[in-house]
């Protein structure tokens, strides 16, 4: 089966979540500097879940798992359920396999959830990684990440 790869610029997962740059929340122990310029990454979409991970990454960013629902074959909407950081994206995401994953209620879902699963990636700077992590958990409020981050704060 062929890999498929999407790269979109300028977007951040998906139409279902704002422009990164609407929103200028910073975690309080966050230097102005590290993370603050970034306006939008260029994400890329493994749909082929957990087969197509070869081709990602060895590199530091942020990746997102989400439920594809399409109609008639169009993507109609996403529910984002788990919002990750890592050093190593490739390797972070092949301990995401249902029967290696630590989070009982991902694994469960990843289990149940045969199609429609998308992963969704973006490389960046190392120590930029876990600030925009937090963002993204702010923001699109993914229903398995234990933490919670508030606006405003951690």
């Amino acid at each position: 089966m062929s890999h498929q790869w999407e790269t979109v610029a300028g977007r951040v997962l998906g139409s279902s979540l704002h422009d990164l740059s609407g929103h200028r929340q910073y975690a309080n122990t966050v230097k102005p500097l590290t993370c603050l310029m970034i306006d939008e990454l260029n994400w890329s979409r493994v749909v082929n879940f957990p087969g197509s991970i070869s081709s990602v990454p060895d590199a530091p960013g942020v990746y997102a798992f989400g439920k594809v629902a399409k109609v008639l074959g169009l993507p109609s909407s996403i529910e984002w359920v788990y919002v990750g950081e890592s050093r190593n994206l490739r390797l972070r995401l092949a301990n995401h396999r249902a029967i290696e994953e630590a989070n009982e209620l991902l694994a469960a879902w990843l289990r149940s959830n045969k199609s429609g699963i998308e992963v969704w990636y973006a490389t960046t700077e190392l120590k930029e990684r876990k600030t925009v992590e937090r963002r993204l958990i702010r923001e699109v409020a993914p229903v398995f990440n234990k933490i919670k981050y508030r606006i405003g704060g951690n």
